[in-house]
């Protein structure tokens, strides 16, 4: 059985277990213990079903540009008062557009398609983890339109509301490539994100993260702290509108701290959560 059948079974089983759940525990919190949660993608542990569209637009030193337009779906599912378990997909669109040195030329048309799986966990003093794997495919219809691997990514996460206006989150995301095509090294990456989410008046609110990635392909002795590539700092802002605040407006834009060949990337997302 090679690892899309594995994912896959693994997915089926756990939805038919899923309806077999007829109540929560004692410990699970009640709805109203999380209406006030905007649950954006920020927080992985808060699970709702929800369709999102996003743009990122990247600006590159040479002059190149990759503009992605991605489709989000995804659907919550678990114990009556609150979600446990979410699968959603990602599909993007994806338009390069080549500079003046670029080796290859402009393209457009679909990126690598991604499939995310979580259950989210919760404890005492306003705290929640989740565990969870990303899966991409190499679905891309030209090489510069993704990395042409087919990647799995175990992932932990997990938030601490501080107190009722800060939340302090973090993210491990470990990215191994399990199939690549000829000419592509394999990838051993780990990603490490913390932030904060500022509550702000009116239902607004400001997110701050740092990321770091680790590359382990790269071969050396730098230590635990060595061999960090694509360290960035990102700054979000979003607003909540309509009935619940079921409507979530974001703006985000993410700067290179390290050496990159990125001059910058910005980002617009619309997010729609159902009840």
């Amino acid at each position: 059985m090679n690892p899309f059948q594995i994912l896959i079974a693994s997915i089926g089983g756990t939805l038919a277990c899923g309806d077999l759940i007829a109540a929560p525990p004692q410990s699970s919190p009640s709805p109203g213990d999380i209406e006030g949660e905007l649950n954006v993608e920020n927080d992985r542990t808060l699970q709702r079903t929800r369709m999102r569209l996003e743009n990122e637009f990247i600006n590159y030193e040479s002059g190149d540009s990759l503009n992605t337009l991605t489709y989000s779906g995804g659907i919550a599912f678990g114990f009556r008062g609150r979600k446990e378990w979410q699968l959603t997909l990602d599909w993007p669109l994806v338009a390069y557009r080549a500079g003046p040195s670029s080796t290859v030329g402009s393209a457009t048309g679909m990126g690598d398609l991604e499939a995310t799986f979580t259950r989210a966990f919760e404890t005492r003093w306003k705290v929640r983890w989740s565990l969870g794997m990303k899966t991409r495919f190499a679905t891309a219809m030209e090489s510069q339109l993704g990395d042409g691997m087919y990647v799995l990514s175990p992932l932990a996460a997990g938030s601490w509301r501080l107190n009722p206006w800060v939340k302090l989150l973090a993210t491990f995301q470990y990215n191994y490539s399990v199939a690549e095509r000829e000419g592509v090294g394999k990838r051993r990456t780990l990603d490490f994100k913390p932030g904060v989410e500022f509550d702000l008046p009116g239902r607004w609110y400001g997110y701050v993260e740092y990321a770091a990635k680790r590359d382990f392909a790269s071969g050396g002795s730098g230590g635990a702290l060595g061999y960090i590539a694509g360290a960035s700092l990102k700054f979000e802002i979003g607003s909540a509108w309509g009935r619940d605040d079921r409507l979530v407006l974001i703006a985000r834009y993410e700067m290179p701290l390290a050496e990159s060949s990125r001059r910058g990337t910005y980002v617009l997302g619309v997010s729609y959560r159902f009840k």
